[in-house]
């Protein structure tokens, strides 16, 4: 088996700032470097792996971003308000709250701008619809194509059992295997964990000191899976992907 290989950051680093020196001499191509220079500037200050929640619109972003704080904090509404990105810190980890896929054009491009950023993608969709949606599916293979790590959230708007579970979770790993064949991408869908939990009855649970609410939400799985694929993320994997952009840009 090939070994991947190891990034030097040193040299990473040095390449980014010898790229920033001729940014700055140059001048005309300051406007396109600037989303990579505030992601190395970024990483920089701040190693550990940036995690950005994403997703379906009205599926639930903030109340799963609550339910990991354990207190009201990120914004919730029923209409796309937010036009910007707001971090939360949950553990070692820095969390992004952003625009849906569905959310206004006009918030696209915040949303673009913070995707460089994110090393680890929380994808999350309310199951009712998911496997016949091909916008949604499309977009997760959109990461997946772009390097991104992806964790798919179904957050539970109305219970579903574990055998009802299994079967959604087969269709949507079925579609996505035929669009990653479209897009000759191989072996992907094992890197993509699906999970399910019910955020706003753990998040009640949390706030009104009610333990078993908690429990039933699913949290303690959710949170157990979470925290393992965020460990998997390798610093090499991350500065691979700092790599990559930086080449593309040069």
């Amino acid at each position: 088996m090939k070994k991947k290989m190891k990034i030097n950051t040193d040299q990473l680093l040095a390449a980014y700032e010898a790229t920033s020196t001729f940014v700055r001499e140059e001048g005309s191509v300051a406007d396109r470097f600037q989303p990579i220079q505030e992601v190395f500037e970024d990483k920089k200050t701040k190693s550990d792996a940036v995690i950005m929640v994403y997703g379906v619109y009205n599926a639930g972003k903030s109340t799963l971003i609550n339910t990991l704080l354990g207190r009201e904090e990120a914004a919730t509404d029923d209409i796309p308000l937010t036009d910007k990105v707001s971090a939360y810190r949950w553990s070692s980890y820095s969390i992004l709250d952003t625009p849906g896929v569905d959310a206004p054009i006009e918030h696209e491009q915040v949303t673009n701008v913070q995707m460089l950023k994110a090393d680890a993608i929380i994808f999350v969709v309310d199951p009712v619809g998911t496997a016949e949606e091909a916008k949604t599916l499309s977009v997760l293979m959109d990461l997946q194509e772009a390097g991104k790590q992806v964790f798919l959230v179904m957050n539970e708007k109305k219970p579903i059992n574990e055998e009802e579970f299994i079967k959604l979770k087969d269709q949507i790993r079925e579609r996505l295997q035929l669009m990653a064949d479209e897009r000759g991408l191989l072996n992907i869908l094992k890197n993509i964990p699906i999970v399910k939990i019910n955020a706003k009855r753990a998040l009640q649970g949390k706030l009104k000191n009610q333990p078993k609410l908690v429990e039933h939400s699913g949290y303690a799985a959710f949170e157990k899976q979470l925290r393992e694929f965020l460990q998997s993320i390798s610093p090499d994997e991350i500065y691979s992907r700092l790599k990559i952009q930086l080449v593309t840009f040069l």
